[in-house]
């Protein structure tokens, strides 16, 4: 079992090199210091960096980082998904505040997220930031910097992902992972970082611990913006009682909000009469149309101001694209400013000042105001139409820009599935590539391309995990009396279902046609001579051997009497001696004439040898002498020279009376759930189990390495879940299975012992 683990975390921001109490740009979502080990999402730690001036930015980075830890404890799905869809979160907001900002106000973001659960480290990156992960004096960087990048270069340049708040839709978001130790140190970075050390400078200042590391970042970033988190990963102590925490923020706690001062309007209003109040109503839908104009001049020259920032830090244009780029910026900047002086100012506007009122030197006459209405009433038509038609335009692309990148998702992660070499992994992807594909196809249901990715990822899926789908022959739901069915066995062409619902047996006949007649054969009401039947337990075919000359079906009643079949007699008595000592709970098998009888509440298997068609002689334990079984629990038994028993979710081998060594491999992550029945035979080359937890039958070898599992068809998952019992015929290739709804039957085919 892996040690507790436990973090120490420390914040540095520094702002023109003056460190801050806090900068709001760091927080963190736990319940304690300890790292869970369990399920959930674990420990998030969160960094954001934007650019731009320093005032506001506080601000700016709180409501980021509450945005994030808020969307990733309340996505739907993994780790991995709530990171995906936190930073997106993100990115929504910072671009919201850019459209509504002027262009010189507008700002790019980084960020930097770690989930922490057990030894997994789970990493989002989006921008610019970094996360460094220091073990035993080697460091790792997410996101990998190219290969060509020297170790003693002043700064390392990271591959590129996209910033925060430039794109209405993040094109796409890095997310790593990896394993985590005992004195590792982990690194959320902003930008800053790599501009001031390099890799080996970093190493070499962990080296003295946490406490060292910050003080080396902070001499470093003595003329810089730096926003770091610091974690180190110690070994906890005791194990810490978790405390629910909101989300907190290192240092200080946030300013409160302040209310805004309410402005005055100092004018003095006159009524008016209706045709200026109408023609005034109009006016604003025109202002509100060129504010949508000015709107799309600001994201326009943001675009170009960021493209140009960009083309700058190449170092390739130098002067002419500063030159360049202050134009375009202005030009844009002043088709924005001359759109709105060109436009007329609404009279409802509240100013901060009082303005002075100027009277035009004509009056204008009712006659006049009235002949502008046709004209403002077009105006308005005209806005609302280009309006509404830009809405549409700009939501249909958003629309297709989504829908592409789900797809563009899916099909990363397919790919990232065929190049995986390990089974959790491959599965891993694919599931996540499903994810994006149902996404994509609530935006656009019935997508071809989308319903025939979703139908590739699922036939992926169960090639990894080795899944046949039955086609079903034969159905038989189960009409009449309610019952609870849960004992099959298949003979030949003769299925045999007991009930202990109805205390019945019934019989059915399998025809080529797939057609099945069912017959009661025995129940209280038509009890064989001189035993009333009371209760139903088991049922076995027992074959010639040993002394016994025929073949018969047996079943167990009253929980110690034996029936056996009879073809001109029906059912009949059989003498057991001893009967009275088993157990209501007992189970009954038979091998070569032989009977065996399991009796958990007494830790025993008896054996009975026939003689004749009876078993008058005194039963012995199959156990040796010195053997000590604990067979609590056990559900099911079967035998084909060994005797296997279920217990709980593993399966027992006995031979000559001894346990031998025995377990189930090959599943990985697929362990049984909840098995509620075991076959064998000695005419089958595998052993069977009906896992009613997971809605499927698994098939192993003899030696317990999984071979494959077979399920129901896709349309119909849900057939199995409520699994009772099984029954194969490997030489006829049937498969038989028992729920408390039906009986179905299905062909398989022969599978090699071991699939590798």
């Amino acid at each position: 079992m892996s040690p507790t683990l436990r973090t120490e975390v420390t914040q540095l921001s520094i702002v023109s090199g003056t460190e801050q109490a806090d900068a709001g740009d760091t927080g963190l979502v736990e319940t304690s210091p300890t790292i869970p080990a369990g399920t959930g999402k674990g420990n998030l730690h969160l960094l954001v960096q934007v650019s731009g001036e320093p005032m506001g930015k506080e601000a700016i980075h709180r409501e980021l980082i509450q945005v994030m830890a808020s969307e990733f404890s309340h996505v739907p799905g993994g780790i991995t998904n709530g990171l995906r869809e936190a930073i997106r979160a993100a990115n929504d907001v910072l671009y919201q505040r850019n459209m509504e900002a002027l262009p010189l106000w507008q700002r790019m973001g980084e960020t930097c997220c770690a989930v922490l659960r057990g030894n997994d480290l789970h990493i989002g990156v989006a921008g610019e930031a970094q996360l460094y992960i220091i073990h035993k004096g080697d460091i790792r960087i997410f996101p990998p910097p190219p290969a060509a990048t020297f170790a003693d270069s002043i700064a390392t340049e990271p591959q590129s992902l996209p910033p925060l708040g430039v794109d209405e839709f993040l094109p796409g978001v890095g997310l790593f992972h990896c394993e985590i130790e005992e004195g590792d140190l982990i690194i959320l970075a902003s930008s800053g970082l790599a501009q001031i050390a390099n890799q080996d400078r970093v190493a070499r200042a962990a080296q003295g611990g946490l406490g060292a590391l910050a003080d080396t970042l902070r001499s470093l970033a003595s003329r810089t913006d730096l926003s770091a988190l610091l974690i180190e990963i110690g070994l906890a102590d005791t194990e810490a009682v978790p405390q629910a925490k909101p989300l907190r923020a290192h240092g200080r706690s946030a300013p409160s909000q302040v209310k805004p001062t309410r402005v005055r309007d100092v004018r003095k209003h006159r009524p008016r009469p209706p045709a200026k109040g109408i023609a005034a109503g109009l006016v604003a839908l025109l202002l509100a149309f060129a504010a949508r104009i000015l709107a799309l001049f600001a994201g326009l020259a943001a675009r170009m101001q960021l493209f140009f920032s960009r083309l700058l830090a190449s170092g390739l244009l130098g002067r002419i694209g500063r030159g360049l780029r202050a134009g375009l910026v202005g030009l844009f900047q002043g088709l924005g400013t001359l759109t709105q002086r060109m436009l007329p100012e609404s009279e409802h506007a509240t100013t901060a000042m009082e303005v002075p009122h100027v009277r035009p030197t004509r009056g204008v006459t009712r006659v006049e105001r009235s002949s502008r209405l046709p004209l403002f009433s077009a105006l308005a038509i005209v806005a609302i139409a280009a309006g509404v038609s830009i809405g549409l335009v700009m939501r249909s692309r958003s629309h297709e820009t989504q829908f592409s990148q789900f797809m563009q998702d899916a099909q990363t992660e397919v790919q990232a599935a065929l190049t995986d070499e390990t089974p959790a992994g491959t599965r891993q992807h694919l599931a996540q590539a499903s994810d994006y594909v149902e996404q994509a196809l609530q935006m656009k249901p019935g997508n071809a391309d989308a319903s025939a990715l979703q139908a590739e990822m699922l036939l992926a899926l169960d090639d990894v995990n080795r899944v046949v789908r039955l086609q079903f022959s034969t159905q038989i739901p189960f009409a009449g009396p309610p019952g609870q069915p849960d004992r099959v066995l298949l003979h030949d062409n003769q299925v045999y279902v007991l009930d202990p619902g109805t205390q019945q047996l019934r019989s059915y006949l399998l025809a080529e046609t797939g057609a099945a007649e069912g017959v009661v054969v025995l129940s209280p009401d038509n009890p064989p001579a001189s035993l009333a039947v009371q209760e139903v337990t088991d049922v076995v075919w027992m074959e010639e051997g040993s002394g016994r000359e025929t073949s018969n079906l047996l079943v167990l009643v009253n929980g110690s009497s034996l029936l056996q079949q009879d073809q001109s007699q029906g059912f009949i008595p059989v003498s057991v001696a001893d009967s009275e000592i088993w157990h209501a709970t007992c189970l009954i098998d038979g091998y070569s004439g032989y009977l065996y009888v399991l009796d958990p509440q007494e830790d025993r298997i008896l054996k009975y040898a026939p003689t004749g068609e009876s078993y008058d002689s005194f039963p012995l334990s199959y156990f040796q002498a010195d053997t000590v079984v604990d067979l609590e629990g056990a559900t099911d038994m079967a035998i084909d020279g060994y005797i296997y028993v279920l217990i709980n979710k593993s399966i027992l081998r006995f031979s000559g009376g001894l346990q031998e060594a025995f377990s189930l491999s090959g599943l990985d992550d697929q362990e049984l759930e909840n098995p509620v029945a075991l076959f064998t035979s000695a005419e089958t080359q595998h052993i069977y189990v009906a896992d009613a937890g997971r809605g499927r039958i698994v098939q192993f070898t003899k030696e317990g390495a999984f071979v494959r599992q077979f399920l129901p068809p896709r349309e119909e998952e849900d057939l199995f879940l409520n699994l009772q019992d099984l029954s194969v015929d490997e030489a006829r290739g049937q498969l038989v299975a028992l729920t408390w709804d039906g009986l179905f039957v299905a062909p398989i085919q022969q599978a090699p012992s071991v699939i590798e």
